[in-house]
């Protein structure tokens, strides 16, 4: 894996950072190009190659093979309606021969958040503060070849953990039989880069739908009950050693830090 990065800086006149991704992102980034391109309803990126923008700086860190984003879907044309009518393809989407695993979300009300069950409350909740919090960037991967860039809303680390949470605690049989590392070591990953710098606790405090305490269940038994378990896993997912005392360690203070704030709220 090339996994050449550097730190995301500020560029010209956008207003924007521009982030560059490790040269082995290039497909996927181009595959994004491509769906965003022309006139289309927002739309925020999240999953693996979110992740990979929020830590590549640090870790030249890719765990993915598909493009996902999510999408408001209030009012139409939808953004998935747009996306299958230009490309004359039906859902799911593959373009270049890579999934585009578009995620509808809905506005919501804390009402309407009350009395729903902590599983689907988790996912509806923080992927609609997903698209609401995205932050505009500039992607940038180059390769011998050329360079590619996009503009693109990108999640922030503390939505992309309270969305990862879901898939690593909630996921259906098959997602956790073929994502369920890769799901562990996205969340690691922010984690270890975003926690204890900055405000990612007070960010997720303030995610819609009182998600801190689930995030934080969610957590601790996926990886502090069996720290061994939950590194061996992720090591191999990643292809390189992750120490489990690290995992202890790193997820330990993270948790006490959602469960400190999720007892005083």
């Amino acid at each position: 894996m090339d996994s050449t990065a550097s730190a995301p800086e500020a560029v010209g006149n956008t207003g924007m950072t521009t982030i560059d991704l490790p040269a082995d992102s290039d497909s996927l980034l181009a595959v994004v190009q491509t769906v965003l391109s022309g006139q289309v309803p927002d739309a925020a990126l999240i999953g693996g190659l979110a992740v990979t923008a929020r830590v590549a700086s640090t870790t030249g860190y890719r765990a993915t093979n598909d493009v996902d984003l999510v999408t408001a879907d209030d009012v139409p044309p939808t953004f998935l309606e747009v996306i299958t009518a230009r490309h004359q393809i039906e859902a799911p989407i593959v373009i270049d021969g890579i999934k585009v695993d578009v995620i509808p979300t809905y506005d919501l009300t804390e009402g309407d958040l009350a009395d729903i069950d902590d599983g689907p409350r988790l996912f509806v909740a923080s992927h609609r503060w997903a698209l609401d919090t995205a932050e505009p960037v500039i992607l940038r991967c180059t390769t011998a070849a050329a360079t590619t860039t996009v503009e693109v809303r990108l999640a922030t680390p503390a939505a992309l953990i309270a969305a990862k949470s879901h898939a690593v605690g909630f996921a259906h049989s098959q997602r956790r039989a073929t994502k369920h590392a890769s799901d562990l070591l996205d969340v690691y990953r922010l984690v270890d880069r975003y926690h204890p710098p900055g405000h990612l606790i007070a960010d997720l405090q303030s995610a819609p739908g009182g998600l801190v305490g689930v995030i934080a269940a969610i957590m601790r038994a996926e990886y502090l009950v069996n720290p061994v378990k939950a590194a061996t896993a992720m090591s191999e997912s990643q292809g390189t050693q992750i120490s489990a005392d690290d995992v202890a360690q790193s997820m330990e203070a993270f948790v006490e830090d959602l469960e400190d704030v999720a007892t005083a709220g």
